[in-house]
């Protein structure tokens, strides 16, 4: 199964890691709220709340 990966808005880059999304949005000088989640298609919202990231 694909896993969740995460994007930061006003940029290109995909990271599989939050940490490195806010790492990445901090740098840019964005805010917390910048870092979006990119969710696999067919992915469910009972697999996203057991943590199958």
């Amino acid at each position: 199964m694909e896993k969740i990966k995460y994007g930061v808005l006003g940029s290109s880059k995909i990271f599989h890691t939050r940490k490195s999304a806010l790492t990445h949005a901090n740098l840019l000088g964005y805010p917390r709220s910048a870092v979006f989640l990119i969710i696999p298609q067919g992915m469910t919202q009972k697999m996203i709340d057991k943590g199958m990231d």
